[in-house]
């Protein structure tokens, strides 16, 4: 027969203490993770060129970080428009390294273009290149 008796408030105590350790340590786990899927990622363009000539291809990485470490699976974009507002865009493949896409980029004429690199929605870089129309042969 089982006789039910009343917890000593140190064993009360304890039970709570162990509770409230258990409690705290899922609720730090849970910040941890949340915090690391929800940080922003750290999107770079490596060495965009200040100018080259329509048609030529700019080939770049984009390098894509979350809290210091490689992403993979991140699908970069880059966008590319013209002062008339034409734009085109450019996926970027996986490359050799985790967290490394290349994309081969091709501006159609001359002019000011203006580039945004994105992952999702989000923009993470921006800038402009300026591509100069190729010069015709000789004896044309």
């Amino acid at each position: 027969m089982y006789v039910w008796s009343a917890p000593t408030r140190a064993e009360a105590s304890s039970r709570t203490t162990q509770r409230f350790s258990v409690f705290a340590g899922a609720a730090i786990l849970a910040a941890i993770a949340l915090s690391t899927a929800t940080s922003s990622l750290n999107v770079d363009l490596a060495s965009p060129p200040s100018a080259l000539e329509a048609g030529e291809a700019w080939v770049a990485d984009v390098n894509v970080k979350r809290a210091g470490l490689p992403v993979d699976g991140a699908k970069p974009l880059v966008a590319v428009t013209d002062d008339s507002g034409i734009t085109h865009f450019f996926a970027a493949s996986p490359g050799a390294r985790p967290g490394t896409y290349r994309v081969k980029i091709v501006l159609p004429e001359g002019g000011s273009w203006s580039y945004e690199v994105r992952v999702g929605e989000k923009v993470y870089e921006r800038g402009v290149v300026r591509a100069q129309q190729p010069s015709l042969p000789e004896g044309i």
